[in-house]
């Protein structure tokens, strides 16, 4: 305020329902006191509430016996401060019968929820899948809790979760796939993490944390920030090993196709069908690598054969192509 920054969306709260400090109902009650006071000094802010992506989730606190947790924040406190440097939560995290956390916080602060957050941490074989159903279900259980207006879905912080041991392009290619399903999903923004960190949080970085060079990761996204349509458009794909996105131009003239290949096989001859009508130029990228486990990717145009139903390609097998080409109708959709 005093510095006039206009900062317009906040978050309350950074991953709240993973800490032993707030039940759902707690949580819940502290935005309420937030949303009152922030208001009060500038009621043109938006303010977000934020949970996992998994709407079943409870969170730590709710998991945690009443009688347990006064004893489980003291522990977590001092391991926090260091003098606990190894504890484990997870034993106390009992109680099966608890509030979940999504539907408890919209119940309870639903009024004054302005946006809603979620994290979402992924592996690239199960929770990837199921990315755009997870999503799904955030956006259906906001219109149920919160009736007479639409709640716009942010995502805060996304990566692949610490457990996956990939590397360099097929991690970066499942990373790509990620942000295509939440643009799909109609999720307003979102933030990957991190942009440059060591340890084991070194190969989900955007810029490498000891060089400064960027990583594959980097590398497939500033493609797409840099090619990417102002609308998104139905997409479909018959082969189980590749994902698709269109996005259209906001002048309705022009279409561009992300495919991505991480199947590990090449297709030597991919159609690229649209619905009805012949696009016309078209101009294509690849974006690969040597091997699938480095950050050395190169980016170079590849020949796109005009075919009757659009275009053909090659595809290798870790890589991801951009397609654009001009249209006359805008409205047919790509497959």
């Amino acid at each position: 305020i005093e510095k006039r920054y206009g900062v317009v969306y906040w978050e309350i709260g950074n991953e709240p329902y993973y800490h032993t400090r707030f039940t759902p109902t707690e949580y819940g009650r502290l935005f309420l006191a937030y949303a009152k006071a922030m208001k009060a000094v500038d009621p043109t802010i938006k303010l977000a509430a934020v949970g996992e992506w998994n709407v079943r989730y409870e969170g730590m606190k709710e998991r945690i016996p009443e009688q347990l947790r006064e004893e489980a924040m003291r522990l977590e406190y001092a391991n926090e401060i260091g003098v606990e440097p190894r504890v484990d939560l997870d034993p106390m995290q009992t109680r099966k019968d608890g509030a979940r956390w999504w539907p408890t916080v919209l119940e309870t602060a639903g009024p004054e929820i302005d946006v809603v957050s979620f994290h979402f941490y992924f592996a690239p074989d199960y929770e990837l899948p199921r990315m755009s159903e997870s999503i799904a279900r955030i956006r259906d259980l906001c219109r149920e809790k919160i009736s007479g207006r639409a709640v716009p879905l942010i995502c805060t912080e996304w990566s692949m979760g610490d457990w996956v041991r990939i590397f360099g392009l097929q991690r970066a290619l499942a990373v790509a796939e990620a942000a295509g399903k939440m643009i799909q999903a109609g999720v307003m923004m979102s933030t990957y993490w991190p942009l440059s960190c060591k340890g084991d949080h070194e190969r989900k970085s955007l810029l490498d944390s000891w060089t400064r060079k960027r990583t594959a990761n980097y590398e497939v996204l500033s493609l797409m920030a840099n090619t990417i349509g102002a609308t998104c458009i139905g997409s479909s794909n018959g082969d189980t090993g590749l994902y698709s996105l269109a996005t259209r131009s906001a002048d309705g003239l022009g279409i561009t196709v992300y495919v991505i290949n991480r199947s590990g096989r090449n297709h030597d001859a991919l159609e690229l069908a649209f619905q009805d009508h012949h696009p016309e130029m078209f101009v294509a990228k690849l974006l690969s690598a040597t091997r699938p486990d480095t950050n050395e990717t190169t980016l170079v145009d590849i020949p796109c054969e005009a075919g009757p139903r659009g275009c053909i390609l090659k595809l290798p097998a870790w890589s991801m192509a951009v397609v654009r080409c001009s249209i006359r109708k805008s409205s047919r959709t790509p497959q």
